[in-house]
């Protein structure tokens, strides 16, 4: 797509991820989902009714991160028609930087969630089911931690200067 608002056009798109013969684009800008087919043809749109931080798809589902608002889950499964099938995983921060998260989904269909500025990684099943938990034990990771956690209990009405811990997930075999 090109730049715009129309049909096929992105505006700021922050992720590409392809499941079910679909490139499926998360256009932060439109606050959309576009749909294209393997050689770049427009399918469609869904426009979503909040805005998402990271996307991920699996078995014709979509898994869209929350923004990390306080009181809302953190992911959102949604169908290729864009209704809500589940919601899941809880905001433990009153700062929605630190409820940030990278998602993706193993082929064996575990989904992970690595929270940005935190060196936490949570494995829910596709249902939306917790199996575990695990943080990144490295002195780096525990001293941005820190600074993180100082940063935006200073600032918790506004934007606030946190350090990115985790930049990306991939989940394989």
């Amino acid at each position: 797509g090109q730049k715009g608002q129309g049909p096929g056009e992105l505006l700021f798109p922050g992720k590409v991820v392809a499941d079910q013969d679909s490139l499926i684009v998360l256009d932060w800008g439109n606050s959309r989902l576009d749909f294209f087919d393997p050689s770049g043809q427009f399918k469609k749109s869904l426009k979503t009714f909040k805005s998402y931080r990271d996307c991920a798809a699996h078995a014709g589902r979509i898994y869209l991160t929350s923004m990390g608002q306080r009181d809302e889950k953190l992911v959102d499964v949604l169908d290729f028609d864009g209704k809500r099938l589940l919601s899941f995983g809880d905001t433990r921060y009153d700062h929605y930087m630190l409820n940030w998260c990278k998602i993706a989904i193993s082929p064996d269909g575990n989904v992970y969630l690595a929270f940005e500025h935190l060196p936490l990684v949570q494995r829910y099943t596709t249902d939306g089911r917790l199996l575990n938990e695990f943080r990144l034990k490295h002195p780096m990771c525990d001293i941005q931690e820190d600074i993180n956690l100082k940063q935006t209990r200073r600032r918790q009405a506004g934007p606030s200067i946190a350090a990115v811990i985790i930049t990306s997930i991939v989940a394989s075999d």
